[in-house]
């Protein structure tokens, strides 16, 4: 969902420690992400099976998977022991 650009730049944000997981549960993630500012991410499935988020950067306005949610993807993943790479 992410060009490779924002991937990198997600798992630069991922693995410099910017994710600060608020709550998770099989349906749902929702973390915190420290960018310029504290940003807010919610990942979970749509109705029609795909992935479905929300940020409230300034970058994702246009609707593209931004880097914050990248990072809150990838410490997910590695949270329940999924490999990420």
């Amino acid at each position: 969902m992410a060009d490779a650009r924002t991937f990198a730049r997600g798992m630069a944000c991922f693995h410099g420690g910017a994710v600060g997981l608020l709550d998770a549960d099989e349906y749902e993630v929702r973390a915190s992400v420290q960018g310029t500012q504290r940003y807010r991410v919610r990942l979970g499935p749509a109705p029609d099976g795909e992935l479905d988020y929300e940020r409230d950067c300034p970058v994702g306005d246009d609707g593209t998977f931004c880097k914050h949610a990248v990072a809150a993807a990838l410490s997910r993943l590695e949270k329940t022991g999924e490999e990420a790479f």
